[in-house]
Parts: structure tokens; C-alpha cells; sequence
């Protein structure tokens, strides 16, 4: 029986981060590749999408055709659906601020093994999202990159 792919939703600071990393290998660039591969089920939401055209578009506008070119290749599944209020709300009690809480509650609900972020105000470190509350977990992509080889390790991948 075939395993199912690690399912790595993105927050709009990794993409960013990825974008404008002067690292060619990153580990969020590394992790991208990976979905290029067609290793992971990657994921993101519609606020993510939305911030990270803006954040581009009002600091690196030159970087446009490569985030297009990055989210194509990466293999993202689509768009998450609009997650229920009842998962907004949960995850606002995590987040404690109501435009960020509507991004995990898209990985809540789209049962994501991990959430990939550098934004350390909202996301990375809260203790609040995570078990028992949420499968989910927080990770940077350094850590991301060390959980999804070692799931991929796991499967025989």
C-alpha cells in the first residue's frame, strides 16, 4: 500500500522568505524543490497568495515572474478551501489575531502534517497551535526540511 505524501502547507512568510533568500538552496527553496518533485502535498490559502503578491509586488516587484513561476513549479495542490468559522475562531484563540488565525485554520482543515513559517510573532514558537489543540505543527522550513526527509526517509522515498 502506497504511503501518502507529507502534507506541507505554506504561510506567506516561508514564500517570501524563499523568494528573497540569496541562498540558491535554502531550506525553503529546498523544500519547494521537493514538491516539484511531486515528493509532498503542498498547500497554501488564499491570504497567503494575496500577501505575498503584496509584499512582492511593493519591495522586490522584479521578483514577480519568479514567485509565478515558483508556485507553478512547486506543485501546489490549489487553493485551500475558505475554512469554517467555528476553525477560525479556534485557531484566533491560538493566534489572537483574527487575519492570521484564517491561515492555519486553512491547514487545520486541509489536515496538513505541517505548517511551514518564519513569521515568529503569530506562528513560529506559539505554543498555542500545535497538539493536543491541532494536529498541526509549526516548523520553520530548516525544521520543515528536516521533518519531510525524514518522513520521505521513512516511506522509502
Amino acid at each position: 500500500m502506497a504511503q501518502n505524501k507529507p502534507r506541507v502547507f505554506w504561510d506567506s512568510s516561508a514564500i517570501i522568505t524563499s523568494l528573497f533568500s540569496k541562498k540558491p538552496h535554502s531550506e525553503a527553496r529546498q523544500l519547494l524543490q521537493l514538491g516539484d518533485l511531486g515528493l509532498l502535498d503542498m498547500r497554501y490559502c488564499r491570504e497567503v497568495v494575496r500577501d505575498v503578491q503584496y509584499v512582492v509586488g511593493k519591495y522586490r516587484p522584479d521578483l514577480i515572474p519568479e514567485l509565478a513561476l515558483t508556485l507553478d513549479r512547486a506543485n501546489f495542490a490549489g487553493e485551500a478551501a475558505e475554512p469554517a468559522s467555528g476553525t477560525v475562531s479556534d485557531c484566533f484563540e491560538m493566534t489572537a489575531y483574527l487575519p492570521d488565525a484564517r491561515v492555519p485554520a486553512c491547514a487545520v482543515e486541509c489536515d496538513a502534517d505541517i505548517f511551514v513559517a518564519t513569521d515568529k510573532q503569530h506562528f513560529v514558537g506559539n505554543p498555542l497551535i500545535g497538539p493536543p489543540k491541532t494536529r498541526l505543527r509549526v516548523m520553520t522550513p530548516h525544521e520543515a526540511l528536516e521533518w519531510v526527509q525524514e518522513a520521505l526517509k521513512s516511506q522509502g522515498t
